[in-house]
C-alpha cells in the first residue's frame, strides 16, 4: 500500500462529450458553450444524467463503463483500476485554465468525489487541489509564458505531495490541449521525483504506463553561461549574445528582459545539479526510507565528501577515489537487490558511508607506532598498507560525520575492509615488519563500543560484522577498467610515474654515500632491481613483481630500525623514502594491467538458492588465462575471508568470465579439481 500523487492536466473534453450526448439525445445541433458550461457548472437534471449514465451507474453495478465523460476521468478510472489490488490512497491535483477549464475542472472533481463514495472505494485522499495555469494557444509569446506558468504549477504540486507524504508521483498527460504532452513528457522525464506518465488514448480499455527516461537538463551547456543566468534580470546587450535556446527562457520587459517561470525552475535545478559532476549512488540512497536520514547522506556526498581525495599521498595507484566509491555503490545495490538482508535505514546509511570513507586513508600524512609519528608519506607503501588504519584515524580525527559515535562506527568499518584484517575467532592481526601493530579481530573490538547512527536504534554486533563483509566483497570485486580511467589516462599515468623515477634515480645517487652507511647492499640491489625491470620493459611489472616486494620489504624494515634507535632522524629516512617511492611506482604497472584487463564485474544470481556467480565481461577474444586466473582468485579469496559471515544470507559459486560475443559463462575460480576436492 502507497500513496501515490497523480498531476492531470483538465482540457474541455467534459463539456465536448456533454454537447455530443444532448446532440444525440434531443436530435439537434447545440453550438451555445456558455449553455453547456452553466448546465455543467450548476449540474442540471441532463448533465446529471449524463454523468449517471456514462460513468456513475455501470460502476455502481460492478462495470466498467463503455465510454466516459471526459479523457481525464477515463486515465483516472483505468489508472485505478489497474492499482485496485494495492489498496493505495491517491492524492489528485487537478491543473486546469481559466474559464472552461476552471468549470470542467471543477466537476471532475466533484465526480471523484462521488466515485470515491460508492461501495467500490477507489482511495481518492479528500482534498483534490486544484490549480489555474494561464495558456494561450493563439499567441506565441502568451504560449512561452503558459509553459512556464504550467512547470512552475507542476513544481509546487510535486513539492506538496511530498510534503504530503506520497511515495510516488504521476503526470497524467491524457488530459488538456495536446500540444502540452511533449512538454509534460519532457519534465517527468527530467523531474527525479517523478516516477512516470500515464496516458489513456480515446478508445482504450488500459491505462498506458510511459516510463521515465534517464534524461537530464544539459547543465554542461547552461553552464557555459553561468554568469548572465545568474542575474534575475537581463540588460539588452546581455540578452542579445545568448544563444535561441535561452532566449526563451527570458520575457520581455520594459527595461529589458527577466527570467520566466520555466527558467527559475531550470536555475533552482542547475544550482542543485551543477555541482554533482557524476552520480552519487543515488539507486541505494534511495533505499534509505527516512528522508531526513537520506538527505542527510545526500549532502555529505555532493558537498564535503567530493572532496574527500585532495592530498592523495599515492596518485599512481589504479584509481581508488569518487569513481571507486560509485562504483562499490552500483555493485552493493546489485547484491541487495538479488539477496534481501533486510538492511535497515541505519544499517544502509552505514554501508554507503563507509563505501565512500573507506579508502580516505590514502591522504593520510603520519601513524602513530609506539609513541614515534611515523611520516608516512614519506613511504607510499606504508600509505598502501595501512590505508585502512589511517581511514580509522582520519574518520575519528575529521568531521566528516558531524558526530561521534556515527563516525566510530564508521571508522571501525573502514579500518577492516582490507583482507588481512580478522573479522571473527580470536588471532589477532600483526603487521609483518612493524610488529607491534596489532588489530584484533572486529568482532573483540565491537564489545566495548557503542555501535549507533545518529538518531536510529543502536546496531547490534552482528550487523556491524555484516555490513564490513559486505564492503569486503563488492571492493575486491572492484577490479573493472574504470580504475584506470581510460587509454590515454593510462598513457599518461604511466609516462609521467616513469619520469618521476627517473628524477628519483638521479636523486637517489646523491644518496649513495648516506644509504651505503645505513645498509652496504641495499644501494646496490636497488639499482639491479630498477634495471632488471627496465629491461624487461615488454613485461614491465608483471615478471619483477616479486622481487620488487622483496625490496620494498627490506627498506621498510630498515626504516623501522632507524625508527626505533633514533627517533629524530628525518635526514637518515630520505634516502629510503626515495628507494621506497621508485620500488612503489614500479610496482604499480602490473596493477593497471590487472584492471584494464577487465571490462566489467557484475553480480548474478540463478535459480531459487542461495548461490552467486561474480562475472568478469572481457573484450579479449584470446583471453590471458593465467591473468584472469589470478584476478579470479583475488576476489575469491576477498570472499573467503569473510565467507563465515556471509554463509547465512549467500554464498559465492565462483568467478566466471564471458565476453561480448560469447555470450556463455567460463569459470575462472575456483578449478574445478579444487571444487571436487573441498566438496
Amino acid at each position: 500500500m502507497s500513496c501515490i500523487g497523480i498531476i492531470t492536466t483538465v482540457g474541455t473534453s467534459l463539456k465536448d462529450n456533454f454537447r455530443e450526448y444532448l446532440e444525440e439525445r434531443e436530435g439537434k445541433r447545440i453550438s451555445n458553450d456558455k449553455d453547456l458550461l452553466t448546465c455543467i457548472k450548476n449540474g442540471n437534471c441532463k448533465y446529471e444524467e449524463f454523468i449517471e449514465k456514462k460513468f456513475l451507474s455501470p460502476i455502481r453495478y460492478c462495470s466498467d463503463p463503455k465510454s466516459f465523460p471526459s479523457a481525464e476521468l477515463q486515465s483516472l478510472y483505468l489508472f485505478f483500476k489497474r492499482k485496485k489490488e494495492e489498496n493505495n490512497t491517491y492524492k489528485i491535483y487537478l491543473l486546469y485554465t481559466r474559464d472552461e477549464g476552471e468549470v470542467c475542472a471543477n466537476a471532475i472533481k466533484e465526480i471523484l468525489k462521488i466515485l470515491n463514495g460508492l461501495k467500490e472505494t477507489f482511495g481518492i485522499a479528500d482534498p483534490i487541489i486544484l490549480k489555474e495555469f494561464n495558456l494561450d494557444i493563439e499567441n506565441n509569446e502568451k504560449f512561452k509564458k503558459g509553459l512556464s506558468d504550467l512547470f512552475s504549477k507542476i513544481k509546487e504540486a510535486i513539492k506538496e505531495l511530498k510534503t504530503n507524504g506520497c511515495d510516488k508521483i504521476f503526470i497524467n498527460i491524457t488530459g488538456g490541449y495536446k500540444g502540452l504532452i511533449p512538454f509534460l513528457s519532457l519534465y517527468g522525464f527530467l523531474e527525479e521525483e517523478v516516477g512516470g506518465m500515464i496516458y489513456a488514448y480515446e478508445s482504450s480499455k488500459d491505462i498506458l504506463n510511459i516510463p521515465p527516461l534517464p534524461l537530464e537538463w544539459n547543465l554542461r551547456y547552461l553552464d557555459e553561461f553561468r554568469i548572465l543566468l545568474s542575474l534575475e534580470d537581463l540588460k539588452e546587450g546581455q540578452y542579445e549574445i545568448l544563444p535561441e535556446k535561452i532566449k526563451d527562457l527570458y520575457e520581455k520587459r520594459d527595461t529589458g528582459y527577466s527570467k520566466s517561470a520555466l527558467a527559475k525552475v531550470l536555475s533552482e535545478e542547475y544550482i542543485k545539479n551543477r555541482r554533482r559532476r557524476f552520480g552519487y549512488g543515488a539507486p541505494l540512497l534511495g533505499k534509505i526510507r527516512d528522508e531526513d536520514l537520506r538527505k542527510k547522506l545526500e549532502g555529505y556526498i555532493t558537498g564535503k565528501w567530493e572532496h574527500l581525495w585532495i592530498g592523495d599521498q599515492i596518485p599512481e595507484t589504479v584509481e581508488h577515489s569518487r569513481g571507486h566509491s560509485l562504483r562499490l555503490l552500483e555493485l552493493a545495490y546489485q547484491l541487495l537487490e538479488i539477496v534481501d538482508l533486510n538492511l535497515s535505514d541505519c544499517e544502509l546509511f552505514a554501508l554507503i558511508s563507509a563505501i565512500w570513507l573507506h579508502d580516505i586513508g590514502h591522504s593520510g600524512l603520519e601513524y602513530n607506532y609506539n609513541g614515534i609519528d611515523i611520516p608516512v608519506w614519506m613511504f607510499p607503501s606504508l600509505v598502501r598498507d595501512w590505508h585502512n588504519l589511517l581511514s580509522y584515524n582520519r574518520i575519528k580525527k575529521e568531521n566528516y560525520l558531524e558526530e561521534k559515535t556515527t563516525s566510530d562506527v564508521i571508522a571501525t568499518i573502514s579500518k577492516y575492509h582490507r583482507n588481512k584484517m580478522p573479522l571473527i575467532g580470536d588471532c589477532p592481526w600483526n603487521d609483518k615488519i612493524f610488529q607491534d601493530i596489532k588489530v584484533e579481530p572486529l568482532c573483540e573490538e565491537l564489545n566495548d563500543k557503542e555501535l549507533k547512527i545518529y538518531f536510529c536504534c543502536p546496531l547490534g554486533p552482528k550487523r556491524v560484522l555484516l555490513i564490513t563483509a559486505l564492503l569486503r566483497f563488492i571492493d575486491g570485486c572492484d577490479v573493472q577498467a574504470d580504475r584506470v580511467v581510460d587509454e590515454d589516462y593510462l598513457y599518461m599515468r604511466d609516462k609521467r610515474t616513469m619520469e618521476e623515477i627517473e628524477v628519483y634515480k638521479k636523486s637517489l645517487e646523491t644518496y649513495k654515500t648516506m644509504l651505503e652507511c645505513i645498509d652496504s647492499e641495499l644501494y646496490q640491489e636497488v639499482f639491479e632491481v630498477i634495471h632488471k625491470y627496465e629491461k624487461d620493459s615488454k613485461n614491465r611489472g608483471s615478471n619483477n613483481e616479486k622481487d620488487l616486494k622483496l625490496l620494498e620489504g627490506e627498506i621498510l624494515r630498515k626504516v623501522r630500525e632507524i625508527l626505533i634507535n633514533n627517533k629524530n632522524c628525518v635526514e637518515f629516512l630520505t634516502p629510503l623514502s626515495v628507494a621506497d617511492k621508485i620500488i612503489f611506482k614500479l610496482r604499480q604497472r602490473f596493477h593497471f594491467l590487472k584492471h584494464s584487463y577487465i571490462k566489467l564485474v557484475y553480480i548474478i544470481k540463478e535459480g531459487n538458492n542461495n548461490g552467486l556467480k561474480v562475472v568478469l565481461l572481457i573484450d579479449h577474444n584470446n583471453p590471458d588465462e593465467c591473468l584472469l586466473k589470478k584476478i579470479g582468485e583475488d576476489i575469491y579469496n576477498e570472499y573467503k575471508s569473510v565467507e563465515e559471515v556471509l554463509n547465512e544470507h549467500f554464498t559465492v559459486d565462483g568467478i566466471y568470465y564471458t565476453t561480448p560475443e560469447k555470450l556463455g559463462l567460463n569459470k575462472i575460480y575456483p578449478e574445478v579439481q579444487d571444487d571436487r576436492k573441498n566438496s
